[in-house]
């Protein structure tokens, strides 16, 4: 497989980087603040906003191997706040990147018009808009995928120390972001291979076999944190099934109408660019042959493991279509981006999964800052994974009911699920107006168990207000004395 073919810097003299990256901060910049933070954003939220101290007690429990992150982002909204927008502003500006990467890698593996239609499409992506609008660490893992697939490609052409160096470090870092991403290593071991077969020297095995054993190295403290929390940390991934594996391509792009267009695409620039064209194709796949292998045996099959998987198929996207006249490629492009409107509205509207409906959190904590009172009290059920309790702090800020069940916060037991008194019925003894918010979905996660809860205010409250919105449901309950 052909490296770099030409010089670098002469493909790149007239910045052809620049068009995909304007494109993509238009798409993932038009209405970010638009879609509610779902759970996982508010978990984010929850996590950065802790003391360090307070931080290092709840990844000592859970999210250890997200720690990096959090970090990061304690720092960032330090500086910039925690506005929706600044919460998923580095996510954005790494899609962002993302797309100049895109570019590099085309035009590494074909030729600059590869490499700008390859941006191209990946900045129309609907994935690209939903995981560059998420205050989760997905986008800027897929960033450093990327940086360290071209690194790959820079460090076998130029062999020298400093390239594999800097190979090691963006393995290192994309580790510390998300260690299943680290599954892109599979198919950086089939350019690593097709270079052997190039060079037939066994001594260009060295330089990539150090580079993988220094970052892996490095990264083995968050390995074996995250080994430990297995059971709480993988709740929503899976085993291999066959139907995970039919379902992968429409969560990697976000709609099966994209996911149908780009593997079209992707196949058509495999098998019209010949070797090359073969080669990056096995490189693209050998990721998620990997993950289904080891998800046969611990349950890390989950689509956004795997995102960084979307930018290498949209290379060989840009190896097919630039193959006719950049017109009629463009015109592809141009209609790509209509076919996936529907897809790119839909993460717009919500950041929940494919099939399910918007948690409207904020709806409901517009419920309770209008109707509430001095004194109201508040539950939550909280024992399932959508966390209200922590959206409604983050909306209501002071403003919110005083929780009248906790024991203590979830900030003092290291936890996203704040610890509950085990008898409600005496805690609610003393407050005459209860708001409770109650989440669908199933009740089922670490947190408090709330069939006690809904006893007791049933036992000795009439529900004086009922609002249903769309995925959750608050309501109100008045004391009456002598009701049992």
């Amino acid at each position: 497989m052909k490296t770099i073919p030409g010089d670098v810097r002469a493909r790149f003299a007239d910045a052809v980087w620049i068009p995909p990256m304007l494109v993509a901060a238009a798409l993932v910049g038009w209405q970010a603040t638009r879609p509610q933070l779902w759970r996982d954003e508010f978990a984010t939220w929850s996590a950065i906003t802790r003391s360090p101290a307070a931080l290092d007690r709840l990844t000592d429990h859970i999210d250890g191997v997200l720690e990096p992150y959090y970090q990061l982002m304690h720092v960032w909204i330090g500086v910039f706040g925690d506005s929706v927008l600044a919460l998923r502003g580095p996510s954005m500006l790494a899609a962002v990147a993302t797309a100049g990467l895109v570019v590099v890698l085309g035009a590494i593996v074909g030729s600059r018009r590869a490499g700008l239609l390859a941006g191209l499409v990946y900045a129309v992506l609907p994935s690209t808009i939903r995981y560059g609008q998420e205050a989760r660490p997905y986008a800027l893992a897929e960033f450093a995928a990327v940086a360290a697939t071209v690194l790959l490609f820079l460090a076998l052409r130029r062999r020298r120390w400093f390239s594999w160096a800097g190979y090691a470090v963006a393995l290192a870092v994309l580790g510390a972001l998300n260690l299943v991403m680290l599954l892109v290593l599979a198919g950086h071991l089939v350019a690593v291979l097709d270079d052997l077969r190039t060079t037939r020297r066994w001594q260009s095995l060295v330089p990539p076999g150090v580079a993988v054993l220094a970052a892996v190295a490095v990264l083995i403290p968050f390995t074996q944190r995250g080994y430990g929390q297995t059971e709480v940390q993988l709740g929503s991934s899976h085993r291999t099934s066959l139907y995970l594996i039919a379902e992968l391509p429409v969560g990697l792009c976000y709609g099966v109408v994209a996911a149908a267009a780009l593997i079209v695409l992707a196949v058509a620039g495999a098998f019209l660019n010949g070797r090359p064209g073969r080669v990056f194709g096995l490189l693209t796949i050998a990721p998620i042959v990997a993950l289904a292998a080891i998800a046969l045996f611990v349950p890390v099959f989950n689509h956004r493991y795997a995102i960084f998987v979307a930018p290498l198929a949209c290379v060989l996207a840009g190896l097919a279509l630039a193959r006719p006249r950049l017109p009629l490629a463009l015109a592809v492009v141009a209609v790509f981006l209509l076919i996936t409107l529907p897809a790119q509205a839909a993460v717009r509207r919500s950041h929940e999964g494919l099939s399910d409906p918007l948690v409207d959190y904020r709806g409901a904590a517009r419920v309770i800052a209008t109707a509430r009172q001095p004194g109201d009290a508040i539950v939550y059920q909280r024992s399932g994974w959508q966390f209200a309790d922590i959206a409604m702090d983050y909306y209501l800020r002071p403003n919110a009911p005083r929780d009248i069940l906790a024991t203590t916060t979830d900030d003092a037991a290291g936890s996203f699920w704040t610890p509950e008194v085990a008898q409600p019925d005496a805690a609610l003894t003393h407050v005459s107006r209860v708001w409770a918010v109650v989440p669908d979905g199933p009740a089922t996660g670490p947190g408090p168990r709330y069939d006690r809860v809904r006893a007791a205010l049933t036992s000795t409250f009439r529900q004086a207000g009922r609002w249903r919105l769309s995925g959750i449901t608050v309501l109100l309950y008045q004391h009456q004395p002598g009701l049992h």
